[in-house]
């Protein structure tokens, strides 16, 4: 680490810790206790000593919470102060606050099943009741063993805690819409020269430069294309999913320094099917002509989008479902927990910065 970053990160611990506001906020978890819903409900409790599962927002803890909620675990968050006193602090960790929880101090008896999720192995030593143990690991690096698990990319966290039934949102076809982006373009920050030199994808500011430029040119059909990048066509939270799900297909154009982005589960979880250039990003990889639509550089982008205009109704409604069988296969809440619990006496290792790897391209074999 430089020695910049050495000096910034330990100014922010130690703010912290002078904090009066987050010594507040320390008290008042801690005095929650396990706060157990009942004596079967099997617990997950979270005990972590380093600061990077706070990163970007403290977004890693709040699928790891969700996930374990959705497979029918109790979160318990171990008493550790600076664990806890940043929990108002970090946008989407502060969320977790509103739902059920407790505080783990140290060895209580918790019920049968429950499981530990940790970033320090040796805390596992200090919890006699607990049977598994699952590893985070920040390191950028994909799992290589058969215990150890890249965690999936998910909805963004706000979607997530909306809760809402999907079912509501995943129309019928035809749908209103055949082509549908939504999202910032801005120059530089969408058109940072890392996509294509470390992970060999077109940037999204490119990519909706070329679009509207066919657009204009009409070598693309305007009325089928709709693209809302600028501040005033920004479509508003509340109708994010209700407008992604009147739409057939989504540009799932790159975000800002790597190819994965929130939209792009989103769309699956929808029935909207992706058009993008990084299916291998996902695990398992999604499958052009099965349940998205890839393309493998600059030009193919405007066959592809023109391939999904003139694609036959009967073709989309297959390949729309077939992305909600992906999203419910492999994506919906629980399904990534459940599958670290099916292995008895494994206790696996979870990569969470598996997804900022770069992955050798595939080729989409393109037959529309």
């Amino acid at each position: 680490m430089p020695p910049a970053k050495k000096i910034d990160d330990w100014g922010r611990r130690l703010r912290t810790y002078l904090s009066p506001a987050s010594h507040r906020s320390y008290e008042t978890l801690r005095s929650k206790g396990l706060n157990l819903p009942d004596a079967k409900t099997p617990c997950a409790v979270f005990d972590f000593t380093s600061h990077a599962i706070d990163g970007v927002g403290g977004r890693y803890l709040f699928y790891l919470v969700h996930e374990a909620i959705a497979a029918g675990f109790h979160p318990l968050f171990r008493d550790r102060y600076r664990f806890l006193a940043t929990f108002p602090h970090k946008r989407f960790k502060r969320l977790l606050l509103e739902l059920p929880h407790g505080v783990c101090h140290g060895d209580e008896d918790l019920p049968a099943g429950s499981i530990l999720v940790t970033d320090h192995a040796r805390s596992a030593d200090r919890f006699t009741s607990i049977g598994k143990t699952i590893l985070i690991d920040y390191e950028q690096r994909r799992p290589v063993r058969p215990d150890e698990y890249a965690l999936p990319f998910s909805s963004h966290p706000s979607i997530i805690h909306q809760g809402h039934d999907l079912s509501d949102f995943r129309k019928g076809h035809p749908r209103k819409q055949r082509v549908f982006f939504a999202g910032e373009a801005k120059r530089p920050k969408y058109a940072k020269p890392e996509l294509e030199s470390v992970y060999g994808v077109l940037n999204r500011a490119d990519a909706i430069e070329m679009i509207e430029l066919a657009l204009q040119e009409e070598s693309l059909d305007p009325a089928k294309i709709r693209l809302c990048y600028r501040a005033q066509d920004r479509v508003a939270k509340s109708e994010w999913l209700p407008t992604l799900g009147d739409s057939d297909f989504f540009l799932a154009l790159p975000g800002v320094g790597m190819p994965l982005c929130h939209n792009l589960i989103e769309s699956l979880s929808l029935g909207t099917i992706p058009i993008l250039q990084y299916p291998q990003y996902l695990d398992p990889p999604l499958q052009h002509g099965e349940n998205c639509l890839v393309f493998e550089n600059e030009d193919d982008l405007l066959l592809i989008v023109a391939s999904a205009i003139r694609m036959p109704t009967e073709e989309i409604a297959r390949l729309s479902k077939a992305a909600v069988d992906y999203y419910e296969e492999h994506l919906a809440p629980g399904r990534f927990f459940r599958r670290l619990m099916s292995r008895p006496g494994e206790n696996p290792t979870v990569f969470v910065n598996a997804y900022r790897v770069p992955r050798p391209p595939v080729s989409s074999e393109n037959s529309f």
